[in-house]
C-alpha cells in the first residue's frame, strides 16, 4: 500500500504517518511517499504525484519513506 502525503500539510502532519505500517497490519507493504505541497498536494505537485502512482509500492514491508523518496527507490531523480 502506498500512502501519498504532502510534506508541508498543516492539517495532516508527517507525525500522523510515522507508524502507518503498524496501523495497517494486513497490508503486505506499507509506505508513505511525500511530495512537495500541503494539503492539496495532487494539485500542487501533479508531476510528483503521477510519478509515485505510476511506480507503485517499492519499499520493503513495513518501511516508511523519507521525504520525496522511498529508501530503495528515488522519485523523480
Amino acid at each position: 500500500m502506498t500512502i501519498v502525503q504532502g510534506w508541508n500539510s498543516r492539517t495532516q502532519p508527517r507525525e500522523f504517518f510515522t507508524d502507518a505500517a503498524e496501523r495497517i497490519p494486513h497490508a503486505a507493504r506499507v509506505q508513505v511517499r511525500y511530495v512537495d505541497g500541503g494539503h492539496f498536494w495532487p494539485l500542487e505537485s501533479p508531476g510528483q504525484t503521477g510519478t509515485i502512482l505510476r511506480e507503485g509500492p517499492r519499499c520493503r514491508a513495513g518501511t516508511v519513506s523519507s521525504r520525496h523518496r522511498c529508501p530503495l527507490s528515488p522519485v523523480g531523480s
